[in-house]
Formats: C-alpha cells, sequence, structure tokens
C-alpha cells in the first residue's frame, strides 16, 4: 500500500503535499529530459541561467507556478489552514494542465497554458521516466479530483 492509497480525505494539507510531491517528480523529469535533450550546460549555474531565461524552458513556468502555489497553502505558516475547497481548486488546476478533455482549460489561461500542455502531453508519450511519474500524479488527482463523467 501506497502513500497514494492511504490519502487521508481529511487532512488537506496531507493532500495537498501528496499533489505537490507527485507534481515535483513529474516536473523534475521533464526537466531533466529538456535538459538533455537541449544539451545542458556543465554547471549548476549555467543551468538555472537556461531554466529561468532561455525560451525554450519556458513553457516549464506553468507546472512551476503550480508547484508553488500548492506548497504556499499547505504552508505550516498559512493562516487559516487549508480546507477541502483549496484541495479541489489546486487539484482542478492541475488536472485542467494534465487531463485532456472536459478537464482542459479552457479560460484566458488556456492560451498561455496550451504550449505548456501540448508538451507536457508529448514528453508523456515519448518518455518513459515522465509517463511513470505522470502516472503516479493521475493516481493522486483521481483520488482528489475525480474525472468529469460524459453525459
Amino acid at each position: 500500500m501506497t502513500a497514494i492509497d492511504r490519502l487521508p480525505a481529511t487532512d488537506p494539507r496531507a493532500a495537498l503535499k501528496l499533489l505537490s510531491a507527485a507534481l515535483i517528480k513529474v516536473h523534475k523529469a521533464m526537466l531533466d529530459t529538456e535538459l538533455e535533450r537541449f544539451g545542458a550546460a556543465a554547471d549548476p549555474y549555467q543551468r538555472l541561467s537556461l531554466v529561468t531565461g532561455h525560451p525554450d524552458f519556458a513553457w516549464l513556468k506553468a507546472i512551476s507556478d503550480l508547484i508553488v502555489s500548492i506548497d504556499e497553502t499547505r504552508s505550516p505558516r498559512r493562516l487559516p489552514p487549508p480546507g477541502p475547497e483549496d484541495v479541489a481548486r489546486h487539484a482542478g488546476k492541475v488536472a485542467a494542465l494534465v487531463r485532456p478533455g472536459p478537464d482542459s482549460l479552457a479560460t484566458a489561461e488556456a492560451g498561455e497554458t496550451a504550449g505548456a500542455q501540448a508538451r507536457y502531453h508529448a514528453l508523456v508519450g515519448e518518455v518513459t521516466e515522465v509517463a511513470v511519474a505522470h502516472g503516479v500524479l493521475r493516481k493522486v488527482l483521481d483520488q482528489l479530483h475525480p474525472p468529469a463523467q460524459a453525459h
């Protein structure tokens, strides 16, 4: 039994922590892949400069922003503490990025995130490590934000 299988439905901080951890693993797998394909810089400072300033990495910002938002919400210093509505909101945002179909972004944010969504799904289909991390994230999302049912 994994931590995902024991997801505490009544503990919003724990649920957000699992969501963040799963999204971080996806982000890392994608970032590592993109750095390898780009021809990663020799030292960590060059890598940081590439990731934060080069247009080929700009699409990852949508995922980075989601991680930051989730982690800010689950911070022990946050008052009031997060509630189920915070879990639903964040899980919905992640689902909008990683699930094609009815959960996909359909707002003004969609144009900004469409590139990230397309690149995300391309890497899921191309890179085993990304696909595995995506599978874990989907499992967390299925518990926190079940897919919309077709009518």
